[in-house]
């Protein structure tokens, strides 16, 4: 397959990757270049961006600092990057 050309899996995978820890150069053109074709894949950054940004608004307005929750998100966030940077 050519190295432009992702499947969704992959796309969805950079797209997780992208809010968490950010993309190479690389990986932005050929998610770009792979949603602007797929529409599915389109809709499921939107999603995944606003559903990042919904559990971080709660995360940081509803949880107290001092709370139990605060480590375990951070710990499964760590574990989230974790994953990602193995798969590179």
């Amino acid at each position: 397959m050519h190295y432009m050309f992702l499947s969704c899996r992959k796309a969805t995978e950079l797209i997780e990757k992208k809010l968490l820890i950010g993309l190479s150069a690389k990986e932005k053109v050929q998610l770009m270049f792979h949603t602007s074709m797929c529409d599915a894949c389109k809709k499921y950054s939107k999603q995944s961006h606003e559903l990042d940004d919904l559990i971080r608004h709660h995360i940081e307005n509803f949880i107290p600092e001092q709370s139990d929750l605060r480590p375990i998100a951070s710990e499964f966030k760590e574990k989230i990057v974790n994953s990602l940077e193995k798969k590179e």
